[in-house]
């Protein structure tokens, strides 16, 4: 089972990543970048995605390798824009 962290393209976004204490400069939190956070949501959820809201992002819960790719095929049949990426963008890069 895994975990997927979702954004919206553009939002500042605090809540989505949960730094650790201490971190080096290779520290990255893996997450997808969507164009509108709630048609995408309500899109996964109705494909039977778990989504656990929080105040700008959401985490998509999904238990094998053939879910983790069918959520891009849902974003896509929905035309909703998605790319993975990282979403560590402020940290101290040293």
């Amino acid at each position: 089972m895994g975990t997927l962290t979702v954004v919206e393209k553009g939002v500042a976004c605090q809540d989505a990543i949960d730094y650790p204490l201490f971190y080096m400069n290779d520290f990255s939190h893996l997450g997808l970048l969507v164009e509108s956070l709630p048609r995408a949501l309500d899109a996964l959820e109705a494909a039977g995605y778990p989504v656990n809201r929080n105040m700008c992002s959401a985490s998509i819960d999904f238990q094998s390798r053939e879910r983790f790719h069918k959520i891009f095929h849902t974003l896509d049949r929905h035309g909703i824009e998605h790319t993975m990426t990282d979403l560590v963008g402020c940290a101290d890069q040293g």
